[in-house]
């Protein structure tokens, strides 16, 4: 079995925190969704709502909760 695989299998047994948030005031297009899942964090970009969700629903989690903001998120980048 490949690592991708391992990984895979161990994520699709534990529980998914998905927040997502819009990018710009047009709440229609831009979003960024932070997943956090296993002590894990990793960030999205999608272009509507609906590729959200359809993000969301491709991942693998046993159960997960879903926090929907209608906030810009304030976003900094670490240089390092």
């Amino acid at each position: 079995m490949s690592n991708l695989n391992k990984i895979t299998r161990e994520l699709e047994q534990t529980h998914a925190i998905f927040n997502l948030a819009p990018l710009t005031d047009e709440l229609s297009s831009s979003y960024i969704i932070e997943i956090d899942q296993d002590d894990k964090k990793a960030y999205w970009g999608v272009s509507s709502i609906e590729e959200a969700m359809d993000s969301i629903m491709e991942s693998p989690f046993s159960t997960a909760t879903i926090n929907i903001g209608n906030k810009i998120p304030l976003v900094e980048f670490a240089i390092s």
